[in-house]
């Protein structure tokens, strides 16, 4: 999940991105959700204010309801609610811009294998999250170490 500390700044300049109660639609005090790493948070800031353009090219107030940011199969997933003609276009673009983003520094990246799991790791990163696969051990049909 994002730092908490860069969810912040995102809330603070972009308000509307305030997470909302499902049943009510009342606004929870905080961004909604960013369950992808801190490496995304220019990418998340960018679209925010491409998302405000569409708006205001509109000339009709923001009114967008995101469910959550997340990342899955190796790019940024945004689960939009509610927007206008034009926000998917958006979040696409980024889903795109993502896929070459490293999800841990922001640094440029590529999609990797980790441990299984499909992620954008720059070269440092990609390193250094591999060094902390665990170590398996390998036992042959009688029980002793290989």
């Amino acid at each position: 999940m994002m730092n908490p500390d860069l969810q912040d700044k995102l809330f603070e300049r972009f308000p509307w991105a305030e997470a909302k109660d499902p049943n009510t639609g009342k606004g929870l005090g905080y961004l909604t959700p960013c369950w992808c790493g801190d490496g995304w948070f220019q990418l998340i800031w960018n679209m925010f204010e491409e998302i405000e353009n569409v708006y205001k090219a509109k000339e009709v107030p923001i009114d967008v309801v995101i469910w959550e940011i997340k990342e899955k199969y190796a790019s940024m997933q945004t689960v939009l609610c509610k927007g206008v003609a034009g926000i998917h276009d958006v979040t696409e673009k980024y889903e795109r811009l993502s896929e070459e983003v490293c999800e841990s520094c922001g640094s440029q990246g590529r999609v990797r294998d980790m441990f299984g799991w499909l992620t954008v790791y720059c070269d440092t990163c990609f390193e250094t999250e591999s060094a902390k696969k665990p170590k398996f051990r390998y036992f042959d049909a009688n029980g002793n170490l290989l």
